[in-house]
């Protein structure tokens, strides 16, 4: 059972002083973990059940596949997702 929250969702690329516009509070439900840095996704986002990639940064996402086994989503403010990352690891990812 999770003690704060429903989900975690790990907002990459910003950080509570600077949230994403409309983000500035968490969803009913859910706890926001901000991460400004690679090596803090790691550390605060382990438990993480979605991604929104403000930075976007999708590149921490593929160098650091794995740190999450809940993850079910994942978001970017990007418009497509083509070239948001190598068609083999997409291809991996999503098939």
């Amino acid at each position: 059972m999770r003690d704060v929250a429903s989900c975690v969702v790990a907002v990459l690329g910003a950080s509570a002083d600077s949230p994403p516009p409309g983000l500035a509070e968490s969803p009913s439900g859910c706890e926001l973990r901000f991460i400004p840095t690679r090596e803090s996704l790691v550390a605060h986002a382990s438990n993480a059940d979605a991604v929104f990639a403000w930075a976007p940064r999708l590149d921490w996402i593929a160098a650091e596949w794995g740190w999450s086994k809940r993850i079910r989503w994942i978001a970017t403010s990007t418009v497509g997702s083509t070239g948001c990352c190598s068609r083999s690891w997409s291809a991996a990812v999503w098939s």
